[in-house]
């Protein structure tokens, strides 16, 4: 799992098995020259992936592409502009593979707590709002000079799950949300 954290996977080539949804609008599949741009892009980061969907994003006006993919037998899922820009993925990982300040602040953080899954978040560009004159805005993507990394877990216990995410310093970049356990609000139904 840890050689998926890295960038330097081995070589390969990307098998662009979209999966087809019945139910899946095909206004939100990607033409044919948009998905090979997408296609490259996550080729570039995860050579050897198999992609295994891509649909169409909106946001408030910004639309992006969610690419889900499988490399080196783990889970990744990618936001991708049309033009190619990789705004980030998310990785399935395990906190022994994190940097140690990090699985220590998970650690401690989650102290009582069952660990239920483990991810690692690489953010490439970050999407901008720019005010502008009157009553438009533009929304643009700003490529960020370095990669930003984040390590995130879900926990859970007496009844509740719980997110939060550290840096690799450990600092804590969002701090624990806790909620009723979907079986626990269910019964409570």
């Amino acid at each position: 799992m840890s050689a998926l954290l890295g960038l330097g996977l081995a070589g390969g080539v990307v098998s662009c098995a979209l999966a087809q949804s019945e139910k899946e609008d095909e206004s939100s599949k990607p033409g044919p020259a948009v998905e090979a741009t997408i296609t490259k892009a996550v080729k570039a980061l995860y050579p050897g992936a198999a992609i295994t969907k891509m649909s169409k994003n909106e946001d408030d006006g910004f639309y992006s592409y969610a690419v889900a993919l499988t490399a080196a037998g783990g889970k990744v899922d990618a936001e991708v502009t049309s033009d190619g820009t990789v705004i980030k993925t998310t990785a399935e990982a395990a906190v022994k593979s994190f940097p140690p300040a990090a699985a220590a602040a998970i650690t401690k953080t989650a102290a009582g707590a069952k660990i239920t899954s483990a991810s690692l978040t690489t953010a490439y560009a970050k999407v901008v709002l720019s005010d502008s004159t009157g009553d438009t805005q533009t929304i643009h993507v700003q490529k960020l000079p370095q990669p930003d990394v984040t390590y995130a877990v879900a926990v859970e216990t007496d009844g509740k799950t719980g997110k939060f995410s550290v840096g690799a310093d450990g600092t804590v970049v969002k701090a624990m949300k806790w909620k009723l356990a979907s079986s626990e609000a269910t019964k409570k139904e």
